[in-house]
């Protein structure tokens, strides 16, 4: 017989969180509306072993870890990370010698997916470079190349760990394309001409993508306890969301040594305008969209639940 759930709120969490930028709005304020929880901040990969070996209770993870470990976890599906289009974040970066065969320096850095450009760009694209820290973002591209009949053509790969510790940028130049996510996509969109996948996703299955959700131990607590985390991390969200203009300036301080070209008003615009943390059902049929993508390539298992 399965150990009964709790009806009773845990007070004393233990809660996982990410150091990202497009996390702080979400995970800035845990400690107020969570009190007594143990907040640990920590790798993507190190929140997932943790979660799934029960030294966590809940985390902000990456959409992809949850249809592998449903039904041990629960995902609380109306908060998170997303974009309903343009994320700026996660690009894939087109060789410069590549882009130079069809336009010159002049032409837009961001590519429009659907455009005559991208449509050369894409399917001259023979060596692609996946980014070793994001798995769902990888998937996303291999999905989007996957549908649209380009990935038979690109042979792609992850830099190797034994390769020299190189800048962002000197990865560009080893491949055709290069997926780069995070502060470095940020950083280099200001440089080298990109498609954003967020955009791309959005042109081609007209929904939004959710990049990272809130993932709970399944045996935690019963539907109430479920009800009162989900309002809590929504509360989190509504006293971060006021502090976009000093997370942002907190932001270029810390990337001030840096080589960034990012400015404040642009990066108050990511936060404000691309990165997307309330979810209605736009986001939802993408999320339910990318998983059933990712069962026909045979990735995952099944298509879970995702409410």
């Amino acid at each position: 017989m399965a150990p009964s759930k709790r009806s009773s709120f845990p007070e004393t969490l233990r809660i996982g969180v990410v150091s990202f930028l497009n996390a702080w709005p979400l995970t800035d304020a845990l400690g107020e509306v969570f009190p007594k929880a143990e907040i640990l901040a920590l790798y993507p990969s190190q929140l997932e072993a943790m979660l799934v070996q029960d030294e966590l209770d809940l985390t902000l993870l990456s959409s992809i870890t949850y249809p592998q470990y449903d039904p041990k976890v629960r995902i609380i599906g109306d908060i998170g990370v997303g974009s309903r289009g343009s994320v700026r974040s996660v690009n894939l970066f087109f060789h410069p010698a590549l882009f130079a065969r069809f336009a010159d320096s002049a032409t837009a850095l961001e590519i429009p997916p659907g455009s005559r450009l991208f449509s050369e760009l894409i399917t001259s694209v023979r060596s692609l470079q996946l980014d070793p820290v994001s798995r769902t973002s990888n998937e996303l591209l291999l999905t989007l190349l996957a549908e649209n009949n380009y990935l038979a053509q690109c042979q792609w790969s992850f830099p190797g760990s034994d390769s020299p510790v190189e800048k962002p940028a000197q990865r560009l130049f080893h491949s055709d394309a290069t997926l780069l996510i995070g502060d470095a996509a940020l950083d280099l969109s200001t440089q080298y001409h990109y498609v954003d996948l967020g955009a791309w996703w959005y042109q081609h299955t007209e929904t939004a993508f959710v990049y990272a959700c809130w993932q709970m131990r399944q045996d935690l607590g019963d539907d109430s306890v479920y009800q009162q985390i989900t309002e809590r991390l929504h509360h989190s969200y509504s006293l971060g969301k006021l502090k976009k203009t000093q997370f942002a300036r907190r932001y270029i301080l810390q990337r001030e040594a840096s080589s960034s070209k990012m400015d404040l008003h642009s990066i108050e615009a990511y936060l404000e305008k691309n990165i997307q943390y309330e979810f209605d059902d736009i986001f939802m049929r993408g999320l339910q969209r990318f998983y059933t993508s990712l069962w026909k390539r045979n990735i995952i298992d099944h298509i879970p639940k995702i409410r």
